[in-house]
């Protein structure tokens, strides 16, 4: 964390929003992994407005990704579902399919936890099948495995 801390205040220094915003990104994501989920947010929160007001929906998207997945750390899962929605719907429309992918695995995941309806999960899962399938990644068997095991092909 030490090292976005300083990339984040370098950028900051030296006039750079978009770098700083993404050392933000980076810095949020790190305070989540640690389990300072309340300080992830915030971070997250403020990297996002930068990012958004850049007009870099890309990347800003990434940091709504993130942000979900806090709130479903912090047990917020209707956020966090919410929250995830988002960001894999902007994912898709900025054609970054490997992160759309991530949020709807994540995605796929809370649904799973708090019930949210088979359906839902087997469609994130699917899609996200698809993408890796199209990338070659070794993630497409890990899901057509987790598909099978649920019951959620056919």
């Amino acid at each position: 964390m030490d090292a976005y801390r300083s990339a984040l205040e370098l950028s900051t220094a030296a006039n750079e929003g978009r770098g700083a915003a993404i050392a933000a990104y980076f810095l949020g994501s790190a305070q989540d992994a640690a389990g300072d989920h309340d300080e992830a947010l915030v971070t997250l929160r403020g990297a996002h407005a930068e990012l958004t007001a850049r007009n870099d929906p890309r990347m800003a998207a990434r940091v709504l990704a993130a942000m979900g997945l806090a709130h479903d750390r912090l047990g917020e899962h209707d956020e966090a579902i919410r929250t995830l929605s988002e960001a894999a719907r902007a994912l898709r429309e900025q054609r970054a399919t490997h992160y759309e992918a991530q949020a709807l695995v994540a995605l796929a995941g809370i649904r799973e936890r708090s019930a949210a309806g088979s359906e839902a999960v087997r469609a994130d899962l699917t899609r996200a099948l698809e993408i890796y399938e199209a990338g070659g990644s070794p993630q497409a068997e890990v899901l057509r495995r987790r598909l099978e095991e649920t019951g959620e092909t056919g």
